[in-house]
């Protein structure tokens, strides 16, 4: 997940099943996302704050852990 125009590109690009910010958010909130549609999330720096209400949805394998690094474009490869 992220607001910047270059990560949803790359994102995209590289094949990600979801990408984008504001809409993202509101599935995984709705629960039209679960944790069968996706491998991981990745979510850039700036916007990982945003998240962690979404930790009871995202299964603690599956979220973003700023420990696996924070380089997003480096992540999608």
């Amino acid at each position: 997940m992220s607001e910047l125009p270059e990560h949803i590109k790359a994102a995209e690009k590289h094949g990600a099943y979801m990408f984008g910010y504001t809409e993202v958010i509101k599935q995984f909130e709705r629960g039209d996302v679960t944790d069968t549609n996706y491998e991981y999330v990745l979510c850039a720096p700036d916007v990982y704050a945003d998240i962690l209400h979404l930790r009871k949805k995202i299964s603690k394998d599956k979220f973003p852990n700023p420990q696996y690094g924070i380089n997003f474009s480096y992540l999608l490869n």
